[in-house]
């Protein structure tokens, strides 16, 4: 039996929608310092300014339960479509994800989504973890408390 050389790649879309604003929504998806508070798989992020909206080109590390330390790169990022993509790899294995913010239609809320693009067993396994941190993401009252920690410090996401 002859193995291949290359673990079979599959991509996979995971949504959430729900009734946070665009505006909102993409501010906390695309800050490192607000990853960890809808992210349980984060807990903290270094290597890049945690105040300002990820940019191209930028890398860091984010950190994760126990010794997990992902170390990623920021090939696209634009804050006027709301879309940022990153490649994150752990070991031989490398991820890209692509990340957006969608207005609903005809109702207040957003959507966000996350397409994952990697080893089928990795793709599989991430997209279960993905699901309700989107949901967290796009609720209403992780919108308002993101906007009430940045006036409580002074800060203002962009």
């Amino acid at each position: 039996m002859v193995l291949p050389s290359r673990p079979l790649t599959t991509t996979t879309t995971v949504r959430a929608t729900g009734p946070g604003d665009p505006d909102d929504v993409w501010a906390r998806y695309a800050t490192p310092r607000h990853w960890a508070q809808w992210s349980p798989q984060i807990r903290r992020v270094t290597g890049v300014p945690l105040d300002d909206a990820v940019v191209a080109g930028s890398s860091g590390t984010v950190h994760g339960p126990g010794f997990l330390a992902v170390s990623f790169t920021v090939p696209q990022a634009d804050s006027r479509t709301h879309r940022w993509s990153w490649r994150v790899r752990v070991g031989l294995v490398d991820l890209l994800m692509d990340h957006g913010v969608d207005p609903r239609v005809g109702t207040p809320g957003s959507t966000a989504w996350v397409r994952i693009t990697g080893p089928l067993p990795i793709v599989l396994s991430y997209a279960p973890l993905a699901r309700p941190a989107l949901r967290r993401l796009v609720s209403a009252s992780a919108s308002a408390s993101a906007s009430a920690s940045a006036s409580a410090s002074g800060t203002v996401s962009p």
